[in-house]
């Protein structure tokens, strides 16, 4: 089954809440957990803010870190969490400090710490002559690096900063020359080189394509569930002009992935469904998350790739399936609401009015309480109005 809360890669990859070293030209801020505290007095505040610049130094220093040793830098981050906390359990210290450390207290310095003192720390300590781009990036460095330790494999740099400054396209390519045949975790690998290779416009479509075919091949839904979300990130950032000749070079090709793809999905619906069905009992929460979630996200996708030639039907094929899907009487009330809305948004996004009016009429048909209207003909532009009223926006989390 497909699992509805994958290891946030997108995140991790792709880091939005991080903020460049630079001063934004926005008036604002991203505010840390840290400065959600509410102090009276003055120095009170003082004193807080004080420490709030203390806990990012150590944390920053522990990502920027030039030795792998941690008895130096972790003592000092020990001994200011413990202060703060007032704490009395002893914490030991880890022998070396790992890419993944430093990856986890760039997400955590971004979690807690307001962005003002973020920047103020970079500013004025000494990594931050070093830091001459963006955390956002460092942080998509320490990611790979990251992977690539977990994956045991080897990293082209043991700083940050040069990590940072890779040529990624370039570094994919080496990656899977070298280790293609490699045992283990395989998806994972694959994934790894199309982040790296689509942080910069594409400039080979073949080894691009190689790659989501070989992980077709493997038949590992998950990982190109993730490789088609990554691809629609990047088509979001290269523009509207450069999608099209981005669609135009792999279209075949991606759409009959994707066929590939949803059939994975509703094969698997469609097995979690006739089993409840047979057994007369209810969806576990857990199930029906991890449904409606993939659902969702095989919608955002199929809806991203719309223009593509076979695009159009692919989002009838798509919208089709969800109306067999709520054929079942398995559902909840409000988990058909969470499936009807992913429908609507997936026929609203096909060309033909004539189609959106067949399918929104069979919806209605199906579940005439989703569907609040009158009697009698219904435009279709009404319909999808009248659907959204009653439509609770849940909200499509990756």
């Amino acid at each position: 089954r497909l699992p509805s809360n994958p290891v946030d890669r997108t995140t991790e990859g792709n880091s939005e809440n991080l903020p460049n070293n630079k001063v934004p030209t926005s008036t604002s801020k991203r505010q840390g957990l840290l400065s959600k505290m509410k102090l009276a007095k003055k120095r009170e505040q003082n004193d807080r803010h004080e420490s709030v610049l203390e806990h990012c130094r150590e944390l920053l220093g522990i990502v920027f870190a030039k030795s792998t040793s941690a008895d130096r830098v972790m003592k000092g981050l020990n001994v200011s969490f413990d202060t703060t906390s007032g704490g009395g359990t002893a914490r030991s210290s880890p022998a070396t400090i790992t890419f993944a450390m430093r990856h986890r207290c760039l997400r955590v310095a971004s979690i807690l710490v307001p962005q003002e003192a973020l920047e103020e720390v970079l500013r004025e300590d000494d990594f931050a002559t070093n830091a001459s781009h963006s955390l956002k990036q460092c942080a998509f460095g320490a990611f790979c690096a990251k992977e690539l330790e977990e994956m045991s494999l080897p990293i082209p740099h043991s700083d940050l900063l040069q990590l940072s400054h890779m040529h990624f396209p370039s570094y994919a390519r080496a990656l899977w020359r070298h280790h293609r045949d490699m045992k283990g975790p395989k998806g994972r690998l694959l994934l790894l080189i199309l982040e790296l290779y689509l942080k910069e416009p594409i400039s080979d479509y073949s080894f691009f394509v190689s790659i989501i075919k070989e992980i077709e091949a493997l038949r590992l839904p998950r990982t190109l569930l993730l490789a088609f979300e990554c691809m629609v990130r990047y088509m979001e950032r290269i523009g509207v002009d450069a999608v099209t000749s981005f669609i135009e070079a792999t279209n075949h090709d991606m759409s009959r992935v994707i066929t590939h793809l949803s059939n994975f999905v509703y094969a698997d619906v469609k097995r979690a469904v006739n089993k409840t069905s047979e057994s007369g009992e209810t969806f576990d929460r857990d199930e029906i998350d991890s449904m409606v979630s993939t659902l969702s996200r095989l919608g955002r996708i199929i809806r991203a790739f719309s223009n593509a030639t076979g695009g159009q039907m692919l989002l009838i094929e798509f919208s089709n399936g969800l109306l067999e899907t709520l054929k079942s009487k398995t559902f909840s009330h409000e988990d058909g609401k969470r499936l009807h809305e992913i429908f609507q948004e997936a026929v609203s996004s096909i060309d033909s009015k004539e189609t959106q009016k067949e399918l929104f009429e069979k919806v209605r048909e199906l579940h005439p309480a989703f569907c609040a209207c009158d009697k009698g003909e219904v435009d279709c532009e009404d319909m999808h109005v009248l659907s959204s009223l009653v439509l609770a926006n849940d909200g499509d989390k990756l």
